[in-house]
């Protein structure tokens, strides 16, 4: 019998153990929104060709994004292996407690005091006389002045100086310093295999600001981190243009309309708000700081197509159609407090002026944020790369989708950063000491799906075939510069790498947008006082702007929020909740979900909604702040951006005019599939982004923590 056992049984654990230690490094190359039906059809089209050696070596399957099928949700629940509910990104938006206002998901910002906070004067300006009269009396005994006469003057000197360096330190010094919070839950696996004694680098993961601590590792923070204005992201346009007319500006952008000129013109870049070091004090006549720190700037024409700008130290000449290169501002608070962003220039037009400045980006080498673990490791990245961005958001979709400028700057700035993060990629590849886990998401294929997909779809609203001449093929090329950096990473690894490259979803043409707020209060859920309020942009979110300021509370039993969300008013929950807990609750929520999910769009005669979710449906575990209900779109509808910021627009549906015309936000999951490839074969045909993380740890050898997800894959014993 034990003869039987060891000639069966022994090989077979034998064979299962060597399987789960032949992986001796984990590369994983992440694709934002690279969609699983384009990326078939253009395999089978042999157009992407490195995915499909890789398909064929190992293995491929579409994998399936969580519910919601939002970026910051699907990486947070791709680095835990855990459902939304249980990472607690559940949506870019979520809502703050106690109140009806919606808060950015990902980071709650926050501040700690610095050094002894309002107390600071206090302290620093005694200090600072008795350590100006120390320094007095040192001197003038150096000099070989009498005890007395040194002692005295010190003292006087001191004395004198007390108000002075009381004053400079109450002006000059911060009270208080960001001190943001990262709200993801949950170990992730840079954390788990840097607890099993491995090391880790990680670029560019989003829901990673501020940056995740570990024991051994390197992390270069992703979706999440702010520009210097503590923004997603606000790029600013400079114009002459006596016609320019924005009749929506939901995205915030800056807008400097100038007057024309012919030989200069002064003007600004809008800096960091002073609130954050230096908050208003309760009682104070006049704040001591304005509300910006910006930064003074002269443009002087220097040709019939050319502008020269002069800003702080630098100077330089831009030229139409072209990209500028990297600038340096220095936000200068006061002789103490000051620290540096960087951006670029792009010219559409000198005459009439059309420029346009990139989000300010924190300086990687003078950032008063971390952006990188170790915090230093930003300025080692600059020093050896040069600049790049540290933005979250590092694409300027703001720009076009307000028609600030046009495909080609677009596509200039996104393959600028393609080509900043891939010398990165390469560069690490080439180690010769290689973490056991490598990951990098690049953001590129999300950016161009959500605003080329117009020119693939003939039945979109922005639908232009001029442009689709000219621009079309620009989704294929931005796959093929994904194939290109697959198939590059390909031949700089051995058979004991696990190579997975992986999206965390894919796209669905917007061709209409829902407007839940108005369906609700057409069906008698929400009751407003007189009309709707004007429309929201991201300044009502990131501003200290006003939402839902003309809902009649005492008669709403429901509202929408997020990309999506529908929260019941509920009672002991909202400040002023109407709805039961328990019986009128649940009817309340089956009412709704059988009303929507029956919804015909009469001007189409196609249902908008394709399911609508309880949470406990699609969460093990979630916080009460969680959505009560996800209404999912099917496409060619997506959930509105009024929708998600608090608005109620008087049309039910409306056209999507926007050059962001596909989405996959408010979609059902099933929908908007993403991919997954291995250099070793999936066993499982249905994969979930859930299931990489088990996966890349039992791959690695290392213990699993208690998560919803499955190894996916295929044994080698």
């Amino acid at each position: 019998m034990k003869r039987l056992v060891c000639l069966f049984f022994v090989p077979l654990l034998a064979a299962s153990l060597a399987a789960a230690q032949d992986v001796e490094r984990v590369v994983i190359l992440g694709f934002d929104g690279a969609d699983a039906k384009l990326v078939e059809r253009w395999m089978e089209q042999g157009k992407l060709p490195n995915l499909s050696t890789l398909r064929d070596r190992g293995s491929y399957a579409p994998i399936l994004p969580p519910n919601p099928p939002q970026t910051p949700v699907s990486w947070s629940s791709f680095s835990t292996g855990l459902d939304p509910g249980e990472t607690n990104i559940f949506d870019f938006l979520r809502r703050k407690e106690d109140t009806y206002i919606p808060t950015f998901a990902m980071m709650t910002e926050s501040s700690r005091p610095f050094l002894w906070g309002e107390r600071n004067a206090l302290f620093l300006g005694p200090g600072a006389a008795i350590a100006l009269g120390f320094v007095v009396w040192v001197v003038l005994m150096l000099a070989w002045a009498r005890r007395s006469v040194a002692l005295v003057a010190a003292v006087v000197l001191g004395v004198l100086a007390l108000y002075p360096l009381y004053s400079m330190a109450d002006r000059w010094v911060p009270t208080q310093v960001p001190d943001p919070i990262n709200n993801r839950r949950g170990l992730t696996m840079w954390e788990a295999v840097s607890n099993g004694g491995g090391c880790a680098e990680v670029f560019r993961m989003p829901a990673t600001f501020p940056p995740d601590s570990f024991q051994c590792g390197w992390m270069l923070s992703g979706l999440g981190v702010p520009d210097v204005r503590g923004r997603v992201g606000t790029p600013s346009y400079y114009t002459t243009d006596p016609e320019f007319i924005m009749d929506e500006n939901k995205f915030s952008v800056e807008i400097f309309e100038l007057p024309e000129f012919d030989d200069s013109a002064e003007t600004e870049v809008y800096g960091p708000s002073t609130k954050e070091l230096f908050p208003a004090r309760e009682g104070e006549k006049e704040p001591r700081y304005p509300k910006r720190i910006d930064v003074p700037m002269l443009l002087a024409r220097s040709g019939e197509r050319e502008i020269t700008v002069e800003v702080g130290s630098e100077k330089l000449t831009l030229r139409e159609g072209e990209w500028s290169r990297w600038l340096e501002f220095e936000f200068v608070f006061n002789p103490v407090v000051k620290f540096k962003g960087s951006s670029r220039f792009y010219l559409t037009s000198a005459h009439p002026l059309r420029m346009n400045l990139l989000p300010i980006n924190f300086h990687p080498a003078d950032s008063p944020v971390p952006l990188t673990h170790p915090k230093d490791f930003a300025g080692k990245l600059f020093n050896r790369f040069g600049f790049f961005k540290t933005i979250g958001w590092v694409t300027d979709t703001w720009s076009l989708d307000q028609e600030l400028f046009g495909e080609a700057a677009f596509l200039g700035d996104m393959y600028n950063t393609v080509e900043e993060d891939g010398a990165m990629l390469e560069a690490f590849l080439d180690e010769p000491e290689s973490p056991r886990l490598y990951a990098q998401v690049f953001e590129f294929t999300d950016r161009i799906g959500h605003t080329f997909w117009r020119l693939l779809d003939p039945e979109h609203p922005r639908y232009d075939a001029e442009l689709a001449e000219r621009y079309g093929g620009e989704m294929l090329r931005a796959y093929q510069k994904m194939d290109e950096i697959v198939g590059g990473a390909m031949k700089k690894l051995d058979d004991r790498t696990l190579l997975l490259v992986v999206s965390d979803h894919g796209f669905g043409t917007w061709r209409y947008a829902v407007n839940y707020n108005t369906w609700l209060i057409r069906e008698g859920y929400m009751t407003l006082f007189g009309m709707p309020s004007g429309p929201k942009n991201l300044e009502d979110l990131f501003g200290g702007g006003e939402f839902f300021e003309n809902v009649d509370w005492s008669r709403t039993k429901a509202y929408a929020m997020g990309l999506g969300n529908i929260y019941i008013n509920l009672r002991g929950r909202e400040p002023k909740g109407i709805v039961s807990p328990g019986g009128e609750y649940e009817t309340l929520r089956d009412e709704i979900i059988e009303k929507l999910e029956a919804w015909v769009d009469e001007e189409t005669g196609l249902h908008p909604v394709h399911r609508v979710y309880r949470r406990e449906d699609i969460y093990r575990s979630f916080d009460p702040n969680a959505p009560d209900l996800r209404a999912a779109n099917r496409p060619p509808y997506r959930v509105s951006w009024q929708t998600s910021l608090g608005g109620a627009p008087k049309r039910l549906t409306e056209s999507n005019n926007k050059k962001w015309s596909a989405d996959h936000c408010s979609l059902d999951p099933e929908l908007v599939k993403g991919i997954l490839f291995s250099s070793r074969p999936i066993a499982s045909p249905e994969p979930r982004i859930i299931d990489v993380y088990p996966t890349v740890l039992e791959a690695l050898g290392l213990p699993l923590p208690d998560t919803p997800g499955k190894n996916v894959l295929a044994s080698s014993s």
